[in-house]
């Protein structure tokens, strides 16, 4: 039995154990609970989390990354956290991490925001965990998605040196670096980037 003196809403957390050795996996014992008349069953603090990230990024280039908590549960979920997560080639430019969201009511929603740079080509895995601690459990809400990290467009620059101009039916040969020594007759230095 359980006597509180305070009035208003409140919400009682129930474990029930079974102390008797059970033969059989998956056996179960229907338990009562006596209430007085306001209380009704509610499911505990349930985060889902949402990303919000661009299918490609370019090199060298930062992106945001916004990662949304909600709390599809019964009741509310206190100090909501959301931490993010990095593959290698990713790296975090700005926003704290974790992030503290605060507390989240059924039904509620918050965002968090990190600017991250793609240091990598190639796919890259971002994941974000949501949690809270209240009413003596730890809930987690997850997320996994990823970002294409494609290479900066090459280009080729001429700095002046010489301006090449090919007559009808020509090839002309250019060397991807500029430097002049050892190139055979009829190929030509050029600044080549990436």
């Amino acid at each position: 039995q359980v006597n509180s003196p305070f009035s208003g809403q409140a919400i009682v957390k129930v474990k029930a154990y079974d102390l008797t050795p059970r033969p059989y996996v998956g056996e179960y014992e229907d338990y009562a609970l006596a209430t007085p008349s306001g209380f009704v069953k509610a499911d505990p603090p349930t985060l889902q989390v949402s990303p919000t990230i661009p299918a490609s990024a370019t090199k060298g280039t930062t992106f945001w990354v916004y990662e949304e908590a909600r709390n599809d549960g019964d009741i509310p979920a206190i100090g909501v956290q959301v931490q993010l997560s990095l593959a290698s080639g990713l790296t975090l430019m700005s926003g704290s991490n974790p992030q503290t969201l605060g507390n989240l009511n059924p039904g509620a929603s918050a965002t968090a925001a990190w600017q991250v740079r793609a240091d990598q080509t190639g796919w890259r895995w971002i994941s974000a965990t949501a949690s809270s601690i209240c009413y003596g459990t730890t809930f987690y809400g997850y997320s996994s998605s990823g970002v294409t990290v494609q290479p900066k467009a090459s280009t080729l620059e001429n700095f002046g040196s010489q301006v090449i101009n090919g007559a009808t039916n020509s090839v002309i040969f250019v060397y991807p670096d500029t430097t002049t020594v050892g190139k055979p007759p009829g190929m030509y230095a050029a600044l080549y980037t990436d």
